[in-house]
C-alpha cells in the first residue's frame, strides 16, 4: 500500500525532494539525491529482473523434470528471489519429492543441480551486472551496500544499504573535489 501511494504521487514527491535538496545543500545535495535515486532504481531493477529470470529458469527445469504444479513452484521461486532468500529452495523441495515420493532419482539429481548451479548462480552473476549498470559506483561498494544493508535491516536493507553507500560515496567525492580546488 505504501509503495502504491509513493508510485501514484511519484512526480510530486520527486519535485519536492529536488527542491528540498537544492534548498538544503545546493548542487552537492542535488548530486547526492540523484545518486540515491539511481541506487534505488538500479537495485529495484536488478532484484526484480533477476527474480524474473530465476523464476523462468526454474520453470524450465521443473517442466523438463516433469514436476506437477510447476507454476506453483515457480511462483515460490519468484517470491523467494524477491525476498532474497534463494530461488533454488522450492526446486530442492521438488527434487526431494522426485527422489522420495516419485522414485525418480535421476530427475531429482538433475533438478537439484539445475536449482543450485543454474538458478542459484544467476543471482550471483546477473544481479550485480544489472545493479552496477544503473549506477555510477564501483561494484565493490554496491556489494558492500547490498550485503551490509541486508544484514543490518533485512529485506528493506537491500534497497537502503546501496542508497546510503551511494549518498556517502557522492558526498565523499564532492568533498575531495572541493578540497582540491580550495
Amino acid at each position: 500500500l505504501f509503495t502504491l501511494v509513493l508510485y501514484l504521487n511519484g512526480e510530486a514527491l520527486d519535485e519536492l525532494t529536488r527542491r528540498l535538496a537544492d534548498r538544503i545543500g545546493g548542487e552537492q545535495a542535488l548530486q547526492a539525491r540523484d545518486q540515491a535515486r539511481q541506487a534505488i532504481r538500479a537495485v529495484a531493477l536488478g532484484v526484480g529482473l533477476t527474480a524474473l529470470i530465476q523464476a523462468g529458469l526454474a520453470l524450465i527445469g521443473l517442466l523438463i523434470a516433469g514436476v506437477p504444479l510447476a507454476i506453483l513452484f515457480t511462483l515460490g521461486c519468484f517470491l523467494l528471489a524477491l525476498a532474497q532468500f534463494g530461488a533454488f529452495l522450492p526446486l530442492l523441495a521438488a527434487a526431494g519429492w522426485l527422489y522420495w515420493g516419485a522414485g525418480e532419482s535421476g530427475w531429482a539429481t538433475f533438478l537439484a543441480i539445475w536449482g543450485l548451479v543454474v538458478v542459484g548462480g544467476v543471482d550471483n552473476i546477473i544481479r550485480p551486472m544489472l545493479i552496477t549498470h544503473g549506477m555510477k559506483m564501483p561494484l565493490t561498494l554496491v556489494f558492500l551496500g547490498v550485503i551490509g544493508g541486508l544484514l543490518a535491516y533485512g529485506l528493506i536493507g537491500v534497497f537502503l544499504g546501496p542508497t546510503v553507500v551511494a549518498i556517502a560515496y557522492t558526498l565523499l567525492l564532492a568533498w575531495l573535489a572541493e578540497a582540491q580546488t580550495g
